[in-house]
């Protein structure tokens, strides 16, 4: 469970991403890509109306925090995705998300080639309330989680 300070600790790094207690966070950096398991268990910790509104095998992403704004909901099948094609207002604009599925976040920074530049795993369960204030503001793509490496 994360307490108060915790969020406060995690509100301040901006690129840090919290991972639940019982798994831990991992981080691998290469000198293009770094690899971050993204935040907490969802489990009764995001609000019921999010965790509902996010179809079981997807993961939604919102544009505003606290799962309000446009909403893009995701799966597998949609492979490899640019936000921009599903909702221009999502490109480096991920206000929020709920995941009841595994993806990879992806960071190109608007690289002409496409290379990643950093990429966050999302495993199911993992939610953030206010994810602009991480990874959300660079994040430009997702993708099935084995594009995570």
């Amino acid at each position: 469970m994360r307490t108060p300070r915790t969020i406060a600790l995690c509100a301040l790094a901006a690129a840090t991403v919290v991972a639940p207690a019982s798994t831990g966070a991992s981080a691998t950096t290469t000198p293009t890509t770094t690899t971050t398991t993204t935040t907490g268990s969802a489990t009764g910790s995001a609000t019921g109306s999010a965790t509902a509104s996010c179809p079981t095998g997807s993961v939604c992403l919102w544009s505003e925090p606290g799962y309000r704004g446009v909403r893009y909901v995701w799966n597998a099948s949609h492979g490899n995705r640019y936000l921009g094609s599903a909702n221009r207002a999502l490109v480096d604009h991920v206000g929020s998300f709920v995941a009841s599925a595994t993806a990879c976040f992806i960071d190109t920074a608007g690289d002409a080639n496409g290379n990643y530049h950093a990429i966050r795993r999302a495993n199911t369960g993992d939610y953030s309330a206010s994810y602009f204030a991480r990874f959300g503001s660079v994040m430009d793509r997702i993708a099935p989680i084995r594009y995570c490496g």
